[in-house]
């Protein structure tokens, strides 16, 4: 049973893996198919509007030598009239004017024109010789362009693009590519914004910051100075209060002094005689009369002094106390603004950094839900390949028909438009070969007449001209030659990744291929192992049953 259920299993695989490869190969060829298809239609495109570029190039090119051809004619019949003229006036020896190919005359004489005609007749040929060389010239130019029109386009990279990432096909791609530059170059000058507006913000607080400093520093100053002249104030009144106390002690002790005196006189006399005259006492009383007063006005204008200096000390304390009331008043509301600046930015960084919390919580969710999404789609994209390996395969196969058919009409269509233009183009070659011919006829006769001086002044144009244009054919055959091995060297690398992509499928189907084989070789052997297991078991089993009859197998 073993056996057969691993063979059947390695056979479902293999079936699968056949299955799977067949579907692989035909996916390949119908993208394949498809790629050939995109590119031959592209190609097709583009050579039709190099053909018309090339034909509306030649036909401009032929009006334009119509208008030259044209001009030309005209500068002759008017030299023509005017050489008539001048014969039949007898005028050989006059002014003859010539026009130039803007329409300016320029002077010359009859015999002048003569005797340069006689005296260069080498001339002739080398401009014989330069015509034969424009024809050559012309004729590879075409030959140049032929080749142009037959060869493939240049704009390899959008080819690529277009077949590693055909979604950038669209135009709405490219705008959305477009949108989105231009919002990274505003978002990068927006930011190069902000960091200059913080750069400014961080050096304006640095300077406010230094001028309330150097505002407090001035205002302690003031108020050091206003200190120091107090000090000042004080001492000079201290040593004033000092003079006035050493002055009341003097006049305090005169007056002792003199009462002393006076007693003393009173008690010598009253010791003397104890009973004194009238006189005496009258004496006495009016000397005492005579200082006391003195005194006393002394000390009611001391006193008055002292009042007054207290009151103009305490109305000085009071003013000087307002002021620093004034200026600490000044101080607190600085520092309450300050504090309600700082309370501000707190709070704005707060809600800063709720407003950040909140982003980052909408920037989780809309990850979880993009995780969801994500595993939505993984769902979806599993039930697309079921759906597409099952039926999409023959749908895609009758729409691959019905394309084809519409591809080979169209292409049926272009190859109609394509002959159509063909000989229109045989036609108008033919026309112009014509009349070219004539032209070249004209131009002939009319530079046997002219070859000289025309000659001259177009030899530095020719030759600009032609060296222009040589390097313009150097430079498009180099272009030519680095864009066709580039081309080159880019189908071989994409050849060498389709074949490693091949050499991997196959090198995984042999590793799968080993692990299976492998397990069917050790299959025998398995095998073997586990029936000589049961049979140990069975004995085992049967010598139990021999030592105990009530014994039952346990079925495992």
């Amino acid at each position: 049973m073993i056996q057969r259920r691993a063979f059947n299993g390695w056979k479902k695989l293999v079936v699968i893996e056949k299955y799977r490869k067949e579907h692989q190969n035909h996916q390949n060829e119908i993208r394949n198919e498809s790629l050939a298809n995109r590119r031959a239609v592209e190609f097709y495109h583009k050579t039709l509007r190099e053909k018309f570029f090339n034909c509306w190039k030649k036909y401009i090119k032929n009006e334009l030598l119509k208008k030259k051809i044209n001009n030309d004619k005209n500068n002759v019949k008017n030299r023509m009239q005017h050489f008539l003229e001048a014969a039949k006036d007898d005028r050989s020896l006059v002014d003859d004017t010539t026009f130039d190919d803007n329409g300016n005359s320029t002077s010359r004489t009859v015999n002048s024109t003569i005797s340069n005609i006689q005296k260069r007749p080498a001339s002739r040929i080398n401009l014989q010789k330069k015509i034969a060389k424009n024809k050559a010239l012309n004729n590879d130019q075409f030959e140049l362009e032929k080749f142009k029109a037959n060869q493939p386009a240049v704009d390899y990279d959008k080819k690529v693009k277009n077949m590693l990432q055909p979604w950038l096909k669209n135009q709405t791609a490219e705008i959305f590519d477009s949108r989105f530059k231009a919002q990274e170059k505003i978002l990068n000058e927006q930011s190069k914004m902000i960091k200059e507006q913080k750069r400014m913000i961080e050096e304006l607080k640095f300077q406010q910051n230094q001028l309330a400093f150097k505002e407090q520093i001035s205002l302690l100053e003031e108020i050091k100075a206003r200190q120091i002249e107090l000090e000042k104030l004080q001492k000079a009144e201290y040593a004033q209060e000092k003079k006035l106390l050493k002055i009341k002690s003097q006049t305090n002790k005169i007056e002792i002094q003199h009462d002393n005196n006076s007693q003393r006189e009173t008690d010598d006399e009253n010791s003397n005689k104890h009973h004194p005259d009238e006189s005496k006492i009258e004496s006495t009383r009016s000397v005492k009369q005579i200082f006391n007063p003195i005194a006393v006005k002394m000390d009611e204008r001391a006193r008055q002094r002292e009042k007054l200096k207290k009151e103009r000390e305490e109305k000085r304390k009071q003013s000087e106390r307002q002021k620093l009331e004034l200026i600490k008043a000044q101080e607190e509301e600085r520092i309450k603004i300050e504090e309600e600046e700082k309370q501000k930015k707190m709070e704005e960084l707060k809600e800063k950094k709720k407003l950040q919390k909140i982003q980052e919580e909408k920037k989780n969710l809309e990850l979880l839900k993009d995780k969801e999404l994500n595993q939505k789609a993984d769902e979806f994209y599993k039930k697309h390949l079921l759906r597409f390996y099952g039926l999409n395969g023959f749908k895609k196969l009758i729409e691959l028909r019905d394309r084809k058919m519409a591809l080979a009409n169209g292409h049926y269509g272009k190859k109609i438009m394509k002959l159509v233009f063909s000989n229109w183009n045989i036609l108008i070659r033919g026309e112009l070969i014509v009349k070219q011919k004539k032209a070249d006829q004209f131009y002939h006769k009319i530079l046997l007449k002219n070859a000289f001086f025309n000659g001259l002044k177009q030899f530095k144009q020719s030759l600009l001209i032609g060296n222009a244009k040589a390097i313009r054919f150097y430079n498009y055959s180099i272009k030519l030659k680095l864009f066709q091995n580039w081309q080159i060297y880019a189908n071989s690398e994409r050849e060498k990744s389709q074949c490693y992509e091949i050499m991997i499928a196959e090198h995984n189907s042999l590793r799968i291929r080993k692990k299976y084989f492998k397990m069917f070789k050790e299959y025998p052997e398995e095998i073997k192992k586990y029936r000589a297991r049961q049979k140990r078991l069975d004995q085992l089993r049967n010598k139990v049953k021999e030592m105990i009859p009530d014994y039952q197998v346990s079925d495992q």
